[in-house]
């Protein structure tokens, strides 16, 4: 969806060149708001999802940290494809 569609395109522009977005007519803030939110709703889903497969606990952060830190390390930051590969 980034790299093949015109949202992903308005999204990637709205990164590095928000002044110049906003003269061709896209609200800046609520791009940002927008994607924010659709990554709210995917994390939202996968709490759904994960929450009756994992035994939910208040220490939860702790028993997972280590395996999100690897994933973030080795995807490194802006990766997917790399965050994907580290996951498996």
């Amino acid at each position: 969806v980034i790299k093949r569609t015109r949202i992903g395109l308005v999204v990637q522009a709205a990164l590095s060149h928000p002044g110049m977005v906003s003269m061709l007519g896209h609200n800046v803030d609520r791009v940002f708001m927008l994607v924010f939110g659709v990554g709210v709703a995917l994390a939202a889903v996968a709490g759904v999802i994960a929450g009756p497969a994992l035994v939910t606990q208040s220490n939860m952060a702790g028993l997972l940290g280590p395996i999100l830190f690897v994933v973030v390390v080795v995807g490194g930051l802006g990766s997917l494809g790399g965050a994907f590969v580290a996951s498996l």
